[in-house]
């Protein structure tokens, strides 16, 4: 193995960053002849085995290894001692100083120049046709750069027209997502609904049985008031009848009374006379007269008595009278109302029997009345929706019972509205009613 260190240093230095400081060039050799080269760094790492890179290295630091005059062979040497006559000795100069080498790279420089010159000559004429051919390929390059600028566009128009594709995309997806919610809200709104009719039609179906029950309690109760009634009409008549009788009397007093008013002014008259005629002549008639005048004052006393009772009775029987005629009439009234509930029960149950109810049979007339005026106002956002009861259906009428006591007879004849002023309305409507 031979084994060389080359200084690598300084700003001439070889590839400082991959040799470092030195260049170590090692040669093995073999048993067999051959031999290898092998570059190492500073620091011992082996960096390359191939000749070029130590060639590379030779003309990098201008290192003339077949000058003899910097390397001296062995087999030169002897050469030279053996054989030192004057033209070997110039010969061996020659190499030193490598004029021959320096004559004959002049002479292939001599050369190509005048194969350069000659050959500059015949492309002169093909170099005008490559300058027009260059300046056509540069103006051929400004188009195409023109023609990229415009593809570029092209491709950023057609991203933001994919863009918008996808944004339009994304809000009719919002819009289909919107439109889906509000389906489902349609939906549970009408499931509600169609809860509420259930509810609704169970509170008619309970209303049909308590119609039956009134309707059964009416029918039970119309024989007593038919017996009130003609009881009533008993009394009236017979009251009728002394008023009639009382009246005949009143009648017979007051003619007796004027009679009597006669007879006391004729027997006045008579006491006058009898007076006049005693002072004239006192007899014995005297004592009888004054007997009959005391008759007569106690008959006008009598009938002054019966006329001042006869008011009394009159009275009497015009206060009886009254309160006949009021218990009458309010068994007549007692009766048409009776009639009027019993005409409703039975037309209700001849609708409800057919299968058609009347709408809004079964509610307060508060209700009537507030659907009246509902449908008067003209400032509604949106028509308020009820009475609940009427979009209500039952699927199974057993439970109407159970159902109203829980959701609430209040519940089912209320109302629904949208917005805070048409709630606004409706209380004031309610509140005006009395609700």
């Amino acid at each position: 193995m031979l084994q060389i260190k080359i200084k690598n240093q300084g700003d001439g230095a070889f590839r400082q960053d991959v040799y470092g400081n030195s260049i170590i060039v090692e040669r093995h050799f073999t048993l067999s002849g051959t031999s290898g080269f092998r570059l190492k760094a500073s620091n011992g790492k082996v960096v390359s085995t191939k000749r070029a890179e130590l060639d590379d290295i030779t003309d990098f630091y201008s290192l003339q290894l077949d000058n003899p005059v910097n390397v001296l062979t062995q087999d030169q040497a002897r050469q030279f001692l053996n054989n030192s006559s004057a033209l070997d000795k110039y010969k061996f100069f020659m190499r030193g100083i490598q004029l021959e080498q320096l004559d004959h790279d002049y002479t292939l420089l001599a050369d190509s120049l005048d194969a350069a010159d000659a050959h500059m000559e015949s492309i002169e004429e093909d170099a005008k046709m490559l300058d027009v051919a260059c300046k056509q390929a540069e103006e051929k390059v400004e188009r195409a750069k023109q023609q990229a600028t415009v593809r570029e566009k092209i491709l950023r128009y057609r991203d933001q027209m994919a863009w918008a594709q996808v944004e339009e995309q994304e809000r009719l997806l919002e819009q289909a997502q919107r439109q889906v919610e509000e389906t489902d809200r349609t939906i549970a709104t009408a499931e509600e609904a169609v809860a509420k009719a259930d509810e609704v039609f169970q509170t008619h179906h309970t209303a049909w049985e308590e119609a039956q029950v009134k309707l059964e309690e009416v029918k039970g109760e119309l024989p007593a008031l038919q017996s009130a009634q003609e009881e009533a009409q008993d009394v009236c008549k017979k009251k009728n009848g002394e008023l009639v009788e009382l009246q005949t009397q009143q009648r017979d007093v007051k003619t007796q009374l004027d009679t009597a008013k006669r007879t006391v002014a004729k027997v006045q008259e008579d006491v006058d006379t009898e007076r006049k005629r005693l002072e004239a002549a006192d007899g014995g008639n005297h004592a009888r007269q004054m007997q009959e005048i005391e008759q007569a004052e106690a008959a006008l006393a009598d009938t002054h008595r019966r006329f001042v009772e006869h008011p009394s009775a009159k009275e009497q029987l015009d206060r009886d009278k009254t309160t006949v005629e009021l218990k009458l009439n309010d068994a007549k009234t007692a009766q048409r109302q009776k009639n009027d509930d019993v005409e409703r029960a039975q037309a209700t149950l001849r609708q409800l029997n057919a299968g058609q109810p009347a709408p809004l049979a079964a509610y307060d007339q508060r209700v009537h009345a507030v659907l009246r005026d509902i449908d008067r106002e003209r400032r509604w956002k949106s028509k308020p929706v009820g009475p609940l009861a009427e979009h209500v259906r039952l699927s199974k009428p057993e439970w109407s019972s159970a159902i109203e006591m829980t959701i609430g007879k209040n519940t089912l004849e209320g109302f629904i509205v949208e917005t805070k002023a048409d709630q606004v309305l409706l209380s004031a409507i309610m509140k005006r009613i009395g609700w």
